[in-house]
């Protein structure tokens, strides 16, 4: 238990600590400390918004994952108690579904090829 937290920490600081290239560094070559200052503003303000859009991002990537599996829930167990009324219709009365199934397969044969 305690080393699953310690790794839950460990991938919380890493992730806190990653950074992207070029951000909330001066610029090189600058020609003084006041360049240097508003290098850095220029630098880190992107990279401070794009931070802010990727979280949202993701966030919006977990809510959207998480609706989805509900509907797919929603969507397994309205299929399977279909399946349990269809087959238990068919249970009861096998030669009205048998004579209902090729009714069907009839009428769809007709439609496809047609009448001559």
């Amino acid at each position: 238990m305690a080393r699953a937290r310690s790794k839950e920490a460990a991938l919380r600081r890493s992730s806190r600590n990653t950074s992207m290239a070029g951000c909330h560094q001066p610029r090189a070559n600058s020609a003084g400390p006041a360049s240097s200052r508003t290098g850095l503003a220029r630098t880190s303000a992107p990279c401070v918004g794009l931070r802010r859009v990727v979280q949202i991002k993701v966030r919006a990537g977990r809510e959207r994952l998480l609706y989805a599996d509900e509907v797919y829930r929603r969507g397994n167990n309205a299929n399977r108690s279909g399946n349990e009324a269809v087959r238990g219709r068919v249970e009861e009365m096998p030669v009205i579904a048998l004579l209902a199934a090729l009714g069907v397969g009839y009428l769809l044969g007709m439609l496809i090829h047609g009448r001559d």
